[in-house]
């Protein structure tokens, strides 16, 4: 067992375990609170609904004097046992409250008038009558809600205990399989820092930072191996070609040298505005200008023929163009003496501080000798200039002749410094004695040598070289001199290095999460401290810390430290920062990226009397430092940092990524810390709650014989625990084949590994018939073998009663809406009958005696009938959306139906001087509606916005689109009157509801809009300012199929 949990799939598993088990727990607590407000809203809106319907049928009661319809709908609460009362409230005149009705009717009024909110659930519906002013309200208590609630979520706990065990198991079979890659990679490291480049280094793991690290020594050997290869090939080739080219070299080598030395270089400048130019005295020499040549506005040009000024005035032109450098070689004639020389000629933009280019500025060389000479050694020298490798010639006494371009780059240093020096110049007090000796040695024998030394440049910049030097001969074998290619290998030893270091921190890394793995609680102190304390000694840091954030304070304070010796400790000086002193630090965090400073000196200074990050370093001395973030998931939670006080420190990418990996360990344990203090507050409270839920628990074997029960289980069935073990719980409770042949189907799931919740009908000892849910699952022993199974039970026969309560109470309400309906039906066509008649007759006196028609009185009645007609359309249109649940949805081409509405209301447009501009994109844009809904929405919309355009503007209608996978917006947009929106927003879409003096106002138009944009499953908003204009939005679902 020991050996079990210091394996590394152990290690490896339990932070996985531990995770999966924080987040089922939190799942168990946040899924049943969130599964309880969506239960609460939906009863809400269930009892809103209820009280709407009661008011309604209150109204019509009312209206009819159907006091029998009337004391039908107070006596919902009869017909629902959820209901606490129902009540009339009257309110007279005077603004006081009444108890009109209610039931029970024994209810306290009260309680009735000012019930206690934390106790009940209160609906309440104005109703609108001329018999009575008042409201309904219906009250639920909260009780029996959360009653409902436990019942809908303990399926749920279930669940999520057995998700648990299974995802446990699961995780430990994958811990398993990634065991073994760091052994692995171990093994390879150190393969390849004894230099065995043929290793087949496998693909291993997925695992990000393992698969990294992997990755880098796959490709870290091919480097190696092909730069071995490449170098050997290319030194061989070399070696070839310079023992050719040597004898012809040795004769134009004093000619190179000699031209190098006595090359002439001038600056010039050139207004391109004003012409103006001046040189300096060089440049005078190199074309010969005489003393009293007139320099006026670019006579420059009378020292160049026409093809060099049309080239020169190009490049300066291409120069102030494009704001880019040039380099061009001409040939000129010497101004008095006419010869003919090359010269070299660059020149660069100087940019005035208005942004602009007016001035030229370069250089020019007389670069005569060097043509001639690079003639004569193009050919010698290519390979040797080319290559990015050092090539060095001396002579016999080891002294430096010639060196190429590469190896100046390397050592810093000119031809000129070196020539007539040894190679020991380059050699310091970290250069191998022994092995310098050696290559002196055997070069002095006339061998051939190749070695490996540590040098260093001019810069004082060390790199290595790996050294291939051959003896130059004379045909007589007497050696003139030795050359030597050197490459420079400073990358792979630093590559070596850097293997090393990181296959020991991984090491350290290994040993620490060992510890982690394994740690008890009481530990985790001590052991965060020493962790601290081997990652600070490894990488040489001078002290390590641990820091928390407080967002919410705006601080961080240094929670854990370790110093080395002779470093003064800060723990206690580094509490509660503000970390508004250092916003970058805290922004780079934030990014999941380390902060590095690698010179303190190089922050900027804080004003006097302020403070910045500079400030807080310097008191603690230090120089440099590196800080690696802490998350948490997805939150930042501090950081681990390191610093270096007696000296700088800069840290490479994989040492990064290694402590990134440190960071993440302190993360696992402060949880584990936490966790653990956490699951023993939650253990007492389950133990707690546990104790006082009615669960009752049976244990059976694998033939379904009874082994155990516990107190609740004997409660509800009847029987006691000696009475139960030994039978089958099918022949003790059920009676019917259904019930058994259910109960015998789980129990060959559970043979099988399955666990599942039911409902069964059983009998109890008295005979009683009782609804149990059962949770069932198997049972294993130690060895993982199936033993049984074992069942949760929980009676459920009250709750199946309120379910027939509940149908039946739907089933009373459907009848009653269905009521409702009808109602309106008849109201509306009854109404509409009427009013046509009077309507008719208005028309037939007008027809008749127009005389009479033109009577003031007759008027008034006519407009009187023509708004009656007008108002009982908008409500028999209102009642037929409201009536009808949900219109059918087709797919139709918003757009077309966008052009058919404008086109409708382009007379009135143009009448008003408004001009309607739609934004359209594409000539098809599909969206679900039904074309009667989607046709009166947009035409609605479109009139609104000509009607309440403002004359004092150039007036506009804008429509635009905005499509998205779930909504298409259609967007409406005017620079009208528009609506105070503070005043007025409530008010918006009611019914009978103007914002404007405009004789066609009715005040239905956006009732009617709002209530088909609902019906289609869709929603409408409006941005509105006065004066400005306003903006309304219709969400409609989009149809892509």
């Amino acid at each position: 067992m020991k050996s079990f949990f210091q394996g590394l799939s152990f290690r490896i598993w339990f932070p996985f375990a531990f995770s999966i088990t924080i987040l089922l727990v939190s799942l168990l607590i946040l899924y049943p609170n969130r599964q309880g407000s969506l239960f609460r809203k939906n009863f809400e809106t269930e009892l809103d609904q209820l009280a709407h319907t009661t008011a309604l049928g209150v109204n019509l009661a009312l209206r009819n004097n159907d006091f029998e319809g009337l004391a039908e709908v107070v006596s919902l609460s009869d017909d629902n046992s959820e209901i606490e009362f129902v009540a009339i409230i009257e309110i007279d005149s005077s603004g006081q409250e009444a108890v009109f009705a209610s039931k029970p009717e024994s209810y306290d009024q009260l309680q009735i008038l000012d019930p206690d909110l934390n106790k009940y659930l209160i609906k309440k519906q104005a109703l609108n009558s001329e018999v009575l002013q008042g409201y309904v309200i219906l009250a639920v208590s909260n009780e029996v809600i959360e009653k409902s609630i436990f019942q809908i979520n303990y399926p749920i706990y279930v669940f999520l205990g057995i998700l648990m065990i299974m995802s446990l198991g699961l995780f430990y079979g994958i811990a398993e399989r990634i065991a073994s890659p760091i052994s692995y990679l171990t093994e390879v490291s150190n393969r390849l820092q004894t230099g065995d480049y043929e290793i087949e280094i496998d693909k291993i793991s997925n695992v990000n930072e393992i698969s990294d690290l992997n990755t880098s020594l796959i490709l870290l050997k091919e480097y190696l191996k092909t730069a071995k290869i490449q170098n050997e090939k290319f030194n061989l080739q070399l070696e070839e070609q310079i023992l050719i080219r040597t004898d012809a070299l040795e004769q134009t080598k004093d000619r190179l040298i000699e031209a190098q030395r006595v090359a002439n270089l001038g600056n010039y400048e050139v207004n391109l505005s004003s012409g103006e130019w001046y040189n300096s005295a060089i440049i005078d020499e190199i074309f010969g200008i005489p003393s009293n040549f007139d320099r006026k506005i670019n006579s420059w040009k009378l020292l160049l023929n026409e093809q060099n000024n049309n080239e020169l005035i190009d490049a300066f032109y291409k120069c102030r163009i494009f704001k880019k450098s040039f380099n061009k070689d001409m040939k000129i004639q010497h101004y008095v003496t006419r010869e003919e020389k090359w010269i070299s000629i660059t020149g660069a933009p100087v940019v005035s501080p208005d942004g602009e280019i007016r001035v030229i500025r370069g250089t020019i060389q007389d670069i005569s000798d060097r043509k001639a000479i690079e003639k004569e050694i193009e050919k010698l020298s290519l390979v040797a200039k080319r290559t990015s490798n050092g090539v060095v010639i001396t002579d016999p006494e080891l002294k430096i002749t010639w060196a190429n371009e590469g190896f100046l780059r390397m050592s810093g240093y000119s031809l000129e410094e070196i020539q007539g020096r040894t190679p020991r110049m380059f050699q310091f007090e970290k250069t191998d004695r022994k092995i310098a000796s050696l290559i002196k040695e055997r070069v002095l024998k006339g061998k051939d040598v190749t070695a490996e030394i540590l040098n260093r440049g001019k810069d004082g910049n060390e790199y290595w070289l790996q050294l291939n030097i051959v003896p130059m001969r004379e045909d007589s074998g007497e050696i003139v001199g030795y050359m030597a290619v050197e490459v420079d290998i400073t990358e792979l030893k630093e590559n070596e290095t850097l293997i090393q270091q990181q296959v020991a921190l991984q090491n350290i890394l290994i040993d620490i999460s060992s510890t982690y793995i394994n740690i008890n609680i009481d530990e985790i102190e001590s052991v965060i401290s020493s962790s601290l304390e081997k990652m600070g000694r490894f990488v040489d840091a001078d002290r390590a810390y641990i820091f928390d954030y407080d967002f919410k304070e705006g601080t961080t304070s240094n929670t854990y430290e370790w110093c080395a010796t002779g470093i003064e400790p800060e723990l206690d000086n580094l509490q509660q920062l503000p970390i508004e002193i250092f916003p970058d630090w805290v922004e780079q965090h934030q990014k999941k990226l380390p902060f590095l400073v690698e010179d303190v000196n190089n922050l900027p200074i804080a004003a006097e009397g302020d403070s910045n990050l500079r400030s807080i370093l310097e008191p603690q001395g230090i120089q440099s430092l590196i800080t690696i973030p802490i998350f948490e998931g997805q939150v930042l939670q501090g950081f681990v940092g390191f610093d270096s006080v007696r000296g700088k420190r800069k840290y490479a990418d994989e040492e990064i990524k290694l402590l990134t990996l440190f960071g993440q360990m302190i993360v696992n344990v402060k949880q584990k810390q936490r966790v653990q203090k956490q699951l023993q507050i939650q253990e007492e409270k389950y133990r707690n709650i546990i104790a006082n839920m009615n669960l009752g628990f049976l244990e059976v074997d694998s033939e379904d014989v009874i082994l155990n029960a516990n107190a609740s289980f004997c409660q509800m069935s009847g029987y006691s625990v000696e009475e139960l073990r030994g039978n089958k719980g099918v022949d003790l409770f059920l009676s019917d084949e259904n019930g058994k042949k259910v109960v015998l189907q789980k129990n060959i799931l559970r043979k099988v590994g399955q666990s599942d919740v039911y409902e069964v009908e059983v009998l109890d000892k008295a005979g009683n018939r009782r609804w149990w849910l059962i949770s069932g699952g198997p049972n294993y022993n130690d060895a993982g073998e199936l033993v049984g199974s074992i069942g949760i039970h929980l009676d459920i026969t009250e709750q199946k009663k309120l379910e027939n309560d509940q149908r039946q109470l739907l089933s009373l309400t459907q009848n009653q809406n269905d009521r409702l309906k009808n109602f309106a039906h008849i109201v509306s066509h009854n109404l509409r009958s009427h009013a046509a008649n009077l309507s008719g007759m208005i028309s037939f006196l007008e027809v008749e005696d127009k005389q009479f028609a033109t009577n003031p009185f007759f008027q008034n009645f006519k407009n009187v009938i023509d708004n009656l007609m007008e108002s009982i359309q908008n409500l028999s249109e209102v009642a037929d959306i409201q009536t009808n649940e949900s219109a059918d949805l087709d797919k139709l081409n918003l757009v077309e139906i966008v052009n058919s509405s404008i086109l409708n209301v382009s007379a009135l447009a143009r009448t008003s001087q408004v001009q309607i501009r739609i934004d359209a994109n594409q000539p098809k844009i599909w969206v679900q509606g039904n074309l009667t809904y989607l046709e009166s929405i947009v035409l609605n919309l479109l009139t609104n916005a000509i009607k309440y355009s403002d004359p004092k503007k150039e007036r506009f209608v804008k429509i635009s689109f905005d499509i998205s996978p779930e909504w298409t917006i259609l967007s409406v947009a005017d620079n009208g009157l528009g609506i105070d929106l503070k005043r007025q927003g409530r008010k918006m879409f009611g019914m009978y509801k103007t914002f404007h003096d405009h004789p066609d106002s009715r005040g239905i138009g956006l009732f009617i809009t709002k209530n088909q944009v609902e019906a289609l499953g869709g929603k409408i908003e409006v941005e509105s300012k006065e004066g400005v204009g306003s903006t309304f939005k219709v969400y409609l679902k989009t149809n892509e199929s």
